[in-house]
């Protein structure tokens, strides 16, 4: 059910035209990348479809839009290592670094020489004290890195990675500003409630599934002067629950509004897998795994304008392939009243 409830989200997303819409993930060979709203791209190394075992090792790159758009690289064996690890591409050593909270990361001229070196290699691989710690498919780098310098408006000139020219590095379009959306902090004071009965009719009015899942309890968070939240339990997978989402004004409630984001649009009251509030900086967020080792998902934010919720982060990860790496797809900027 959780595989089919994110499909609607992804085609509600692509027919999106309230705001910039989210990037598409794309594949090539054993790699995704994604460019987000501000043309900001990512690319991840993802496990050929014959790889056995629940861990892997990780390589990612990332790069910022603008003539200037600085790159880096993480490389991530499965297991921590101690002192220098050795960098191979293709048999040939191409650089060195040490682990810093699980990766080896690299930046400025050296992540982009590394970037460079893929655009005709076949395998990276990792080398500690003489022994190989990691190896990790190239194939499909070179495309996803040609995709980023189209994306970017750098193939045919001196900036781009693989799709290099002569072109002049200004003739790259600036990187653009995060929208700007309208915020409110929550409100003081207590949150209204409802009685169980009510509640019962609220479940059933968003379609929920069953009885209130035992040991997960309505909650109710303030919004503002007027509003409260309602997440409202209403269906428990194999290791993840949604909730119906409503918003209490004067008593009465109605289902929420997002500007985009949700997992159907066609539901009569909005649902969120594993959604919660975070009071400390007013966002309501929502993590939905699309299996049970967390490889892959999507995970959004939204803020409250004080009529409905806009989206100020999206993160996702469509390849179930033991990346790990859910890609930024959507930033706005909130902008508190």
């Amino acid at each position: 059910m959780m595989f089919w409830r994110m499909l609607a989200l992804a085609a509600s997303l692509m027919l999106t035209a309230a705001a910039p819409a989210p990037g598409q993930e794309k594949l090539f060979g054993n790699w995704a990348v994604v460019c987000d709203n501000v043309k900001r791209c990512e690319a991840t190394a993802l496990m050929p479809e014959s790889w056995s075992g629940d861990e892997a090792p990780g390589l990612d790159i990332a790069r910022d839009a603008g003539p200037a758009g600085a790159v880096t690289v993480a490389i991530s064996p499965i297991r921590e290592v101690p002192g220098i690890i050795d960098i191979l591409i293709d048999r040939h050593m191409v650089g060195s670094g040490t682990m810093r909270d699980g990766s080896i990361h690299l930046t400025g001229g050296t992540a982009e020489g590394i970037a460079r070196a893929f655009a005709t290699a076949r395998q990276l691989t990792l080398r500690s004290h003489g022994k190989i710690i990691a190896t990790i498919s190239l194939t499909g780098s070179s495309a996803a890195l040609r995709y980023i310098d189209a994306e970017q408006g750098r193939a045919g000139g001196v900036t781009a990675l693989v799709a290099r020219g002569p072109k002049s590095a200004v003739l790259v379009p600036a990187a653009a500003a995060l929208p700007k959306v309208p915020a409110m902090r929550p409100g003081r004071g207590k949150a209204a409630t409802l009685p169980a009965a009510q509640l019962t009719a609220l479940r059933t009015q968003a379609g929920c599934d069953g009885p209130m899942p035992e040991g997960w309890e309505p909650e109710f968070d303030r919004l503002d002067g007027r509003s409260t939240l309602l997440l409202l339990p209403c269906g428990m997978g194999a290791y993840q629950g949604w909730a119906a989402i409503y918003v209490l004004t004067d008593g009465k409630a109605v289902a929420a509004q997002f500007d985009f984001g949700i997992e159907s649009d066609r539901d009569p009251v909005p649902t969120l897998t594993e959604a919660e509030w975070d009071a400390g900086n007013g966002s309501l967020n929502s993590h939905a795994k699309g299996r049970g080792l967390g490889d892959c998902g999507i995970s959004r934010e939204w803020v409250w304008d004080g009529s409905r919720f806009r989206m100020t982060l999206f993160n996702g990860l469509d390849a179930c392939r033991l990346s790990g790496n859910w890609m930024t797809r959507y930033r706005a900027q909130p902008v508190y009243k």
